[in-house]
């Protein structure tokens, strides 16, 4: 009976038996003579991180060279911001 269903908010501890009725999206779930069922959204995140992945993998594979170049390039851009940040709490504390 989807009325006795509580509905998932902040404040609702997501513990027990409340787990499975709280991840769920609202009003999509109800026990069904002991059955739980639950009708979710795709899972978007896990399809897109496949989907990066394979492009990876296929842009490694056509062109080794310019993906290694890439790569170097994010590499350095992640150096050198890091590099920058702590230049900038040096400064920022007169060393």
């Amino acid at each position: 009976d989807r009325r006795n269903i509580r509905r998932a908010s902040v404040a609702t501890p997501v513990t027990g038996d409340t787990l499975w009725r709280d991840l769920c999206v609202q009003g999509a779930c109800w026990a069904e003579r002991e059955e739980r069922i639950c009708v979710t959204m795709p899972p978007i995140r896990k399809i897109f991180m496949w989907l990066v992945v394979i492009f990876v993998l296929y842009a490694i594979l056509t062109s080794p060279t310019e993906a290694a170049n890439i790569g170097s390039n994010i590499v350095n851009i992640l150096k050198n911001g890091i590099e920058n940040i702590f230049t900038f709490f040096d400064s920022l504390l007169g060393h």
